[in-house]
């Protein structure tokens, strides 16, 4: 080949190699949003392309704190929703293969776009039920960071009958909206000041005819190592509180990382004979309250 044909056939390979690139099916997505997330987070019925498109995120409840490592995902092709018009709130489950799942956010669109100086990606999300600074800043992927504006996802009910472990025990059902302030990664792992706060509102659970039990709050915090042994990635602080005059008082703190672990402390504070059986359950009785540890 001659030293023109070589460059001439290089040249069409990379063009090949850019437009095959630029028209990769948003449906590539979903075996990298489930394998980051351990199978927890989906998406379905995905439109467009990586750079530019819209889907479903589905929750997968039997994922959610499971103990055994995800071993390859269900094709893109069977990740679909069973109804694109399904309304936010409905409780309306999808499945996954033979896995039901839930649909967390009904629309959400990405635009992805590319800095070659800085060289950095810009993600843009836009969903109904983003809000803050997220609705309308993009993240940014840089060679040393990621940066994730404040905000706020608001969740549609949610019925976590089909989790496991003590989430299947509890057979857990709620709405929820999930805030995060300071969030970001470098090369020493998440922000030391990022905070991700979880509203639970309206709790019912399977083991008590008392609905809702109340609303409670789960704040998630990152800090600074606690020594030179202790590793270099910040460490994460988990609190659960009661919020307002709840049927059944919840407090709690612990550490989250590859396990979750802590102590809970559950009072009923009224209708007790209906929720007796449930703290008899899920905790050790000491005195007024039942005590609930994890991963202890």
């Amino acid at each position: 080949m001659s030293y023109h044909g070589f460059w001439v056939t290089a040249a069409g390979l990379v063009t090949f190699v850019v437009g095959l690139l630029a028209q990769a099916p948003a449906a590539w997505l979903d075996p990298a949003i489930s394998h980051l997330s351990q199978g927890v987070v989906r998406l379905a019925g995905p439109s467009g392309t990586v750079w530019s498109g819209h889907g479903q995120l589905l929750l997968v409840p039997s994922r959610v704190l499971a103990s055994e490592p995800l071993n390859g995902t269900a094709p893109p092709s069977e990740v679909r929703a069973q109804s694109q018009a399904a309304a936010v709130g409905s409780g309306q489950s999808d499945r996954l293969g033979d896995t039901a799942a839930l649909v967390l956010v009904e629309r959400i669109d990405w635009r992805l776009g590319l800095d070659f100086w800085p060289p950095r990606v810009s993600l843009r999300l836009i969903s109904q039920q983003l809000a803050g600074p997220i609705a309308q800043t993009p993240v940014v992927f840089s060679a040393h960071e990621i940066v994730v504006p404040d905000g706020r996802l608001t969740l549609p009910w949610l019925d976590l009958s089909h989790a496991q472990g003590a989430l299947a025990l509890a057979r857990a059902q709620f709405f929820s909206d999930i805030g995060w302030r300071n969030l970001g990664w470098s090369g020493r792992g998440l922000s030391s000041q990022a905070q991700i706060t979880m509203h639970v509102k309206d709790l019912g659970v399977g083991l008590s005819a008392i609905r809702p039990l109340g609303s409670y709050r789960v704040l998630v915090s990152s800090g600074p190592p606690k020594g030179a042994g202790a590793g270099r990635y910040p460490m994460l602080a988990w609190q659960l509180s009661s919020l307002g005059d709840p049927v059944l008082h919840l407090s709690g703190s612990g550490q989250l990382g590859q396990s979750l672990r802590g102590r809970i402390e559950m009072a009923c504070r009224r209708n007790c004979d209906f929720v007796i059986g449930l703290l008899s359950v899920m905790g050790k009785k000491n005195g007024e309250i039942y005590e609930l540890v994890l991963g202890g």
